[in-house]
């Protein structure tokens, strides 16, 4: 839920294409995975705490600024999920 919530954030804030069409992937990508369980856990709770206050840090981005960052964060992001998935 962390990336749709950022994604939506994304479509409301940028008029950039690249932006909106990653964005609407994301969403896209989550919804057709959303069945699988999510664990709540204190990683989980850490990961959505951290996500909400960059939503927020986001929100007050505009434009490219706002795209650029949004893209950075989700980068990041992914890379941290990656490390925290068993192989």
């Amino acid at each position: 839920m962390i990336d749709i919530a950022a994604a939506k954030q994304a479509l409301t804030k940028t008029s950039n294409r690249d932006v909106n069409a990653f964005a609407e992937d994301m969403v896209h990508w989550i919804w057709s995975r959303s069945s699988r369980s999510r664990p709540k856990n204190d990683t989980s709770r850490t990961l959505s705490k951290n996500a909400a206050d960059k939503l927020a840090e986001l929100g007050k981005l505009k434009g490219a600024e706002f795209g650029k960052a949004y893209i950075a964060n989700e980068v990041a992001y992914h890379k941290v999920v990656a490390r925290l998935r068993p192989n």
